[in-house]
C-alpha cells in the first residue's frame, strides 16, 4: 500500500511518520530468512475458530540466524482483543498471557497459546471492530502478495525496516518489560517489530523465546 511515500504534515517527525522510531539494528535479515503473512497453520499448532478470528501472523524469523543450533523459525503476530477493557477474561491469564502478553508453547515448530483461547473472546460491541481489523490485514495481504515487499519496504532500506531489532538488545517504547523464566532469568530477545509497518496498527511487539523450555512470549507495548 505504500504508506511511507505519503507526504507528511508540515512539522512532523519524519522518523515517527515513517515508523522508525528507533534505529534498525542486529543481526542482518535476508529474504531467506523472513516469511511474511505465513498462513496460520504454519504458526499454530491447531487452527481453531477463535484462533482463525483474533491472530494475524506478520512474519516469522529465521531463528537459526541467531544460533546455529535453532533450526526453527520465530513467529510475530498480531492479536486483536480487548485486554483489559474485558474484566472478566482476567480469569483466563496465566504466568505470560495477560493484557500485554502472550507466551506460546513451541511445539514442533509452531505456537501452542499456555491459556485458554477464552481469554480471547470478544464481545458483540468489538465484533464491528475486530471485522475492521481483519479486512485491513486482508487488503495489506493481497497488496502483498501482488508486489511482494516494495509494499511495505521502502525505497533504500531492506527487510531490518520490518524487525528493526533482531538479537542484540530491545528498545522499549514505554517502560522495560523482558520476562523471565521460573528461575527468574530474562528471557532471551529475539527482536522487535512495529505493527504499523504490517498492517498500520499501532502496536510495537517485542519477542522473546525460552531454550531451556521452549517457548516464547510476545509482549505488546503502545506509543
Amino acid at each position: 500500500m505504500n504508506w511511507f511515500n505519503k507526504k507528511s504534515k508540515k512539522n512532523a517527525n519524519p522518523n515517527e511518520y515513517a515508523g522508525f522510531l528507533f534505529d534498525e539494528k542486529g543481526t542482518q535479515i535476508n529474504s531467506d530468512d523472513i516469511i511474511i503473512f505465513p498462513d496460520r497453520d504454519k504458526v499454530f499448532v491447531s487452527v481453531s475458530e477463535q484462533v482463525d478470528k483474533v491472530f494475524f501472523p506478520l512474519c516469522s524469523v529465521n531463528m537459526n540466524l541467531i544460533n546455529p543450533d535453532w533450526h526453527f523459525w520465530g513467529h510475530f503476530v498480531y492479536v486483536f482483543r480487548e485486554q483489559e477493557e474485558n474484566i472478566f477474561l482476567s480469569k483466563y491469564y496465566t504466568e505470560y498471557c495477560g493484557d500485554y502478553s502472550l507466551g506460546f508453547d513451541f511445539v514442533e515448530g509452531k505456537y501452542d497459546l499456555q491459556a485458554k483461547e477464552n481469554m480471547l473472546t470478544v464481545s458483540d460491541r468489538y465484533i464491528k471492530y475486530l471485522d475492521k481489523a481483519k479486512e485491513k490485514y486482508l487488503r495489506f495481504l493481497r497488496d502483498y502478495l501482488e508486489k511482494g515487499p516494495d509494499s511495505l519496504i521502502p525505497p533504500n532500506k531492506d527487510f531490518n525496516f520490518l524487525v528493526k531489532r533482531f538479537a542484540g538488545e530491545p528498545m522499549w517504547i514505554q517502560k522495560e518489560e523482558t520476562p523471565k523464566d521460573f528461575k527468574g532469568k530474562d528471557l532471551f530477545f529475539v527482536g522487535q517489530l512495529r505493527v504499523l509497518d504490517f498492517i498500520a496498527e499501532g502496536q510495537y511487539l517485542y519477542l522473546f523465546f525460552c531454550p531451556e523450555n521452549k517457548y516464547f512470549v510476545q509482549v505488546e507495548q503502545y506509543r
